[in-house]
């Protein structure tokens, strides 16, 4: 059965240096030596991303500026946007737990994000730098490139509440589509509105099985936390938690 890896996306990417461009991989997000420089450094790279933005508003430039190392070498997860470094951690806790199955070459990899705006900060912007990034790269070999997708959802903005409850739906919709298809879901909800979170924590609740993932900015990256629901044959349901050490499965994943 083939993995889809639903992902939500944010717009993380504008707080990340993990780009050439810039120099924002001098800045190093992940040397910061206390909340306040992180901060600075973060609006250091926010405003770098916001330029490169306006000169290729495709993300064809920044995309091809992405630094590698940033990918290789575990100490940098923090220069990553939320998502990339999440779907590092995947990858890694897929391959390192007995009990799953690594990334396959059937797999593949959705990015679900906003639809785009006039604002300088834009969902859709970051996506399509993700995708390029993973493909240009071959981030998550050996998912193939044409196997990593985005999703665009209409309407997906808080401050419309009619819309945005509809653009829930829409989501809520599409998730079950993908799994009465027959594939093995796995969320990924590092990225993206807390709203998602919720929403797609309630589907992984109804459908039995599903692996939630969440890397927290909070414990410093260095675990990536699994959860799934299992139903009991007695109308009980079994909540399971896991997590995994990011720095100890590095000692046999590292690189691509």
């Amino acid at each position: 059965m083939a993995k889809i890896i639903l992902t939500t996306c944010g717009t993380s990417l504008y707080n990340s240096s993990c780009w050439t461009w810039g120099d924002l991989n001098k800045i190093l997000l992940s040397g910061a030596s206390d909340r306040i420089e992180l901060k600075k450094r973060q609006s250091k790279c926010e405003n770098a991303i916001i330029d490169a933005k306006r000169e290729d508003a495709n993300g064809t430039t920044l995309a091809g500026t992405f630094d590698i190392e940033s990918w290789k070498n575990l100490p940098r997860l923090r220069d990553l946007p939320a998502e990339l470094a999440s779907l590092k951690a995947i990858k890694m806790y897929l391959k390192n737990t007995s009990i799953n199955q690594p990334l396959g070459g059937h797999d593949k990899i959705i990015l679900l994000h906003s639809e785009s705006s006039n604002n300088v900060i834009d969902g859709r912007f970051c996506a399509e730098v993700l995708k390029r990034v993973i493909t240009y790269n071959n981030l998550l070999s050996p998912i193939p490139s044409n196997n990593i997708e985005t999703k665009e959802i209409q309407n997906l903005d808080p401050a419309d509440r009619e819309k945005f409850g509809e653009a829930l739906k829409e989501v809520w919709r599409y998730t079950r589509n993908l799994k009465n298809g027959g594939n093995d879901i796995v969320l990924n909800l590092t990225g993206g509105y807390k709203a998602l979170g919720i929403l797609l924590g309630a589907f992984g609740r109804q459908f039995e099985g599903i692996r939630m993932f969440y890397l927290h900015e909070e414990a410093g990256y260095d675990q990536i936390f699994m959860m799934k629901f299992e139903n009991g044959r007695i109308n009980f349901t079994y909540y399971n938690a896991n997590t995994g050490d990011i720095k100890v499965m590095g000692e046999n994943v590292m690189g691509p």
